[in-house]
């Protein structure tokens, strides 16, 4: 499901493992406005990457579409996350989609975020890791 609402009450940077069970999680607990944020088209389930690197599953097992895995009632708004704003608890997209908010993005209530390694990638602007 792709969205077009520039508020939720739960926005979920990145659909990655972490990503799709907080949003599965937060759904069976009766959450009901659950954005997503996610630029991919493919999932791949990366726990089984230590069973890939061993031998023991090929890499195409881990592979899904994002479509397939993101839990029904969560809006999933296919872009990228491009910085978070914690002061004005905003996130800004890559298509500049969310600049009809005068604070120029989707805004969020505190909680976490699950982005996933992105290799040859700068991280989003405002994350830190601590």
């Amino acid at each position: 499901m792709t969205g077009t609402s520039l508020y939720h009450k739960v926005l979920i940077v990145g659909g990655g493992s972490a990503g799709i069970s907080v949003a599965a999680r937060l759904r069976r607990a009766k959450v009901t406005d659950i954005g997503m944020i996610e630029p991919s088209d493919k999932h791949y389930y990366q726990p089984l990457w230590t069973l890939v690197g061993g031998g023991c599953a090929p890499a195409a097992e881990s592979e899904r579409s994002e479509a397939a895995v993101m839990p029904k009632g969560v809006v999933w708004i296919k872009d990228a996350a491009e910085s978070i704003d914690p002061e004005t608890q905003t996130v800004s997209t890559a298509s500049g989609a969310c600049g009809l908010r005068p604070s120029g993005g989707l805004p969020w209530h505190p909680a976490g975020l699950g982005t996933r390694a992105r290799h040859g990638r700068r991280p989003v602007n405002g994350g830190r890791v601590e």
